[in-house]
């Protein structure tokens, strides 16, 4: 896999991993390591769900009219809507799972479960923990 490096405001981000390359259809991750400081994620075209797979750290967290300052665990997530964007502030160095999920993948999910698709949203949320999620991120990762 790749490793690249970019300056995302005062924080330096590196990514150790990613699923480039792998045809997974839907979804896409990326595992990185933030230097802490500020980082800012643009609005996608996508859905994101940002796990916490490292040391604990504290951050303050901004996302869609939500503020929170926490202490950041192993298995937490974030989850930002497309078109969206979000801020952290965290006061250490981190390790961030990142999955990217297509709006085609919630569709055929909804569609799966027999709901109307247009009918189903993603909503911003900070500092979830779910036993399923954090099963497929710990897999996620490990692949």
């Amino acid at each position: 896999m790749d490793a690249r490096s970019w300056a995302a405001g005062q924080s330096h981000i590196s990514l150790k991993a990613t699923s480039d390359g792998r045809s997974w259809t839907g979804f896409e991750a990326q595992l990185y390591d933030t230097s802490g400081g500020f980082v800012e994620m643009p609005p996608k075209t996508h859905h994101r769900v940002r796990m916490h797979v490292g040391e604990p750290i504290t951050a303050t967290c901004r996302l869609a009219g939500l503020v929170q300052r926490r202490r950041m665990t192993p298995g937490d997530f974030d989850v930002v809507p497309l078109a969206h964007s979000a801020i952290w502030e965290e006061d250490g160095p981190g390790t961030m799972l990142g999955i990217c999920l297509m709006p085609s993948l919630i569709r055929t999910a909804a569609d799966g479960m027999d709901l109307n698709p247009d009918s189903v949203s993603v909503e911003a949320q900070l500092q979830l923990r779910d036993p399923r999620i954090d099963h497929i991120g710990w897999a996620l990762q490990a692949e």
